[in-house]
């Protein structure tokens, strides 16, 4: 489907009137993405003239996709091209770290290839690490491999909270406490399975928003998506059915967890499911502060769909 469903978030936020924020993630890239829709979407981020590009991980399907010095080049042309836009903050994904061998997935991050992506002008690579500048400090976040489960994409239990936890826990506490009060904080954080545990939320208090992919949207048809309004999606990465929080995952002021669709739905690994592209649109999220004071009680939150250029 040659679409992009754009969500746009508007919140009232009046010293940070005039910021946007554009999100895209789990671009998967593979031979399969193909340069057209590459620069459409270049195009239509342009378009929204963001102060800011995010993208929380699973840029590429699995290693083995750069290989290719052709291929590696084609995408971080296309990088470059986003980043003269805005500042592209880039954390990693599970996928970032896959590699395809005959015995199955292992651990391979591609470093020659992530190298190549931290040079390019204007791009952050946030690998624990923040960017920070007079009006945002975000922090991406390395989940790593052994929280998705080594690699088993289909263990239904593969994201482990303790983990988590305890990695949150032994982090450098400059990257998570005593923030810039004045600026907007995001945590770019690929999966967002447990960001409504508390004792998680405790250790990111001071962030305003989490920024999320992974989810897919729930794989929910287009159609099915104006009709079900729930946050709940059909399936999740790890196979788990009706999982809850992976669309429509603002509703109130309060709300921190943004849940971002997919750029690439159905990715190189899954096969012949990929086919299936054809009937999901690309999916881009807008973030925008406002100081108009009709969004002080609850945020706007609106989607369209527009055609490729």
């Amino acid at each position: 489907m040659k679409v992009f469903d754009l969500t746009t978030y508007k919140f009232y936020r009046p010293a940070h009137a005039g910021l946007k924020i554009a999100i895209i993630s789990d671009l998967h890239f593979s031979h399969q993405v193909k340069d057209q829709k590459l620069a459409a979407l270049t195009k239509f981020l342009k378009k929204l003239r963001p102060s800011y590009i995010f993208l929380p991980g699973d840029l590429i399907d699995y290693a083995d996709m750069v290989d290719d010095v052709r291929e590696a080049e084609r995408l971080l042309r296309h990088l470059e091209n986003i980043a003269k836009i805005a500042p592209l903050l880039i954390s990693y994904g599970n996928h970032d770290f896959y590699r395809r061998t005959a015995g199955g997935w292992q651990e391979d991050r591609s470093e020659s290839f992530f190298a190549d992506v931290a040079t390019l002008k204007n791009v952050h690579l946030l690998d624990d690490r923040a960017f920070t500048d007079q009006n945002i400090y975000a922090l991406g976040i390395n989940l790593g491999f052994n929280y998705y489960g080594n690699g088993n994409l289909t263990h239904p239990g593969a994201e482990d909270k303790t983990l988590l936890l305890n990695k949150l826990k032994k982090m450098d506490s400059q990257l998570t406490h005593n923030l810039p009060a004045k600026k907007l904080k995001f945590t770019l954080i690929h999966s967002p399975v447990h960001l409504h545990d508390r004792a998680i939320t405790k250790e990111l208090a001071e962030f305003d928003y989490f920024i999320s992919g992974h989810m897919h949207n729930g794989v929910v048809p287009p159609v099915l998506d104006s009709l079900w309004l729930s946050s709940k999606g059909i399936i999740s990465p790890t196979k788990n059915f009706f999982p809850p929080d992976v669309r429509r995952t603002i509703k109130t002021n309060d709300d921190k967890s943004i849940v971002v669709g997919a750029v690439t739905t159905f990715h190189h690994i899954t096969g012949p499911l990929h086919l299936a592209n054809a009937l999901y649109p690309t999916y881009v999220t807008l973030l925008e502060f406002t100081k108009d004071k009709k969004y002080a009680q609850k945020p706007y939150v609106g989607r369209k769909y527009y055609s490729w250029d």
